[in-house]
């Protein structure tokens, strides 16, 4: 995590942690890549209409859906095999928990290269669809967030990990160590005061 130059004396840390996160079998992540399906055919989907309606080829738009399910499909599938062979099954994160605010970051070199990788090679290749999928990755590479902006929190102690979430989404997944996992929760329960257990 960057610091600042002048530390904060008041945000003490309270846990700091590195974890290789499988990804094989992971719900989380099989969650995620169903979600970069769904908005991949939607959007794709949304974009074939517009043009059909403009162009008045709407009878054009059944056939058109079909591609694009089958592009969104073939996205999905891809984005999971690459992920498997680029980080070896293993995406390295690191936490950092402390008085005032949570913060993540990749510590896989390969996870840093990939996302803005993938954003050039869509603007290149004029795919949008893979450039969003780079750029929600670089977005995903690092990020903090407040106490005071969890509204929401579960725990999933068979998996040791905790999803924190703002007014409307998921913003962070803490996947712990079976060392840490317990110590962790109860940092969570007693600094998202704000937050409500679900």
């Amino acid at each position: 995590m960057k610091k600042n130059s002048t530390p904060d004396k008041t945000d003490q840390p309270l846990a700091f942690w590195e974890v290789g996160i499988q990804l094989a079998g992971n719900r989380f992540y099989i969650y995620d890549l169903a979600k970069l399906f769904f908005f991949t055919f939607l959007i794709t989907a949304g974009i074939s209409l517009l043009i059909c309606i403009i162009s008045g080829k709407i009878d054009a738009f059944p056939f058109m859906l079909k591609i694009f399910f089958c592009l969104a499909a073939g996205i999905t599938i891809l984005s999971y095999l690459i992920s498997l062979l680029l980080f070896a099954n293993r995406y390295a994160m690191r936490f950092e928990l402390s008085e005032k605010k949570v913060a993540w970051e990749t510590r896989s070199k390969a996870g840093r290269a990939a996302g803005p990788l993938a954003f050039i090679i869509g603007l290149l290749s004029g795919k949008p669809t893979v450039a969003g999928v780079g750029a929600l990755a670089i977005a995903g590479q690092a990020g903090r967030i407040s106490w005071k902006k969890i509204r929401k929190f579960k725990e999933y102690p068979a998996q040791r990990v905790i999803v924190l979430k703002n007014s409307w989404r998921v913003v962070a997944r803490l996947f712990c160590t079976p060392e840490n996992y317990g110590q962790v929760s109860d940092i969570v329960r007693g600094h998202a005061t704000a937050a409500k257990r679900c």
